[in-house]
């Protein structure tokens, strides 16, 4: 499965586990910020269990992928020459280290086995339910304004999966059942199984 879909099905496993610890073993109101810490943890979760650990790559170009640690449960994929973070919200959020900073401005580390080409920024929010519905974008950072007040984008794409919702219903697409033909309009040729 592509990456983007992995995460998204990532997202749509950890977020009713999330706001379960809160309705179902709390029964208290939701904190937003451990519910976003409790999301990033089990989408953690989800994609070691369906990927490859960083060391256990051999070769980037079948579409493994590792993972390099962040704080805070902060999610780095490595994937097919590029270092890829999933951040929450509608903005990517402003540096504040010197090492995200260097993110924002594509530096690239050295790496022993791969050369990295670009870092990546998949944002990804909730709606006001609370409920995840694939909102996601993919975004390649250039740095910041002159001002340093505002992040500067290479690109910036709303990403669209493809994909069966087992939730929706679907209407049929042929016609009513009393425009179809109700009697045999194949001809006869008279003959038997027995000739």
């Amino acid at each position: 499965m592509p990456l983007l879909q992995e995460i998204d099905t990532g997202l749509r496993h950890a977020v009713p586990k999330a706001k379960a610890f809160f309705e179902t073993y709390q029964k208290k109101p939701i904190n937003r910020p451990l519910l976003s810490n409790l999301i990033r943890y089990f989408t953690l979760e989800y994609l070691r269990a369906h990927g490859k650990e960083a060391s256990e790559e051999e070769n980037e170009s079948d579409g493994s992928w590792g993972f390099e640690g962040l704080s805070n449960n902060g999610i780095e994929i490595h994937y097919r020459n590029s270092r890829i973070r999933l951040r929450k919200g509608v903005e990517a959020p402003m540096p504040n280290t010197h090492s995200s900073l260097q993110f924002y401005q594509q530096v690239f580390p050295e790496m022993e086995d791969t050369q990295i080409y670009a870092n990546l920024i998949v944002l990804w929010n909730l709606n006001a339910k609370l409920e995840y519905d694939s909102d996601m974008q993919l975004i390649r950072t250039k740095g910041l304004s002159r001002n340093k007040k505002e992040v500067t984008y290479i690109f910036r794409h709303k990403v669209v999966l493809t994909g069966v919702d087992l939730t929706r219903v679907v209407e049929s697409e042929y016609s009513l059942p009393s425009e179809l033909p109700m009697t045999d309009t194949t001809a006869k040729t008279g003959t038997t199984d027995a000739d």
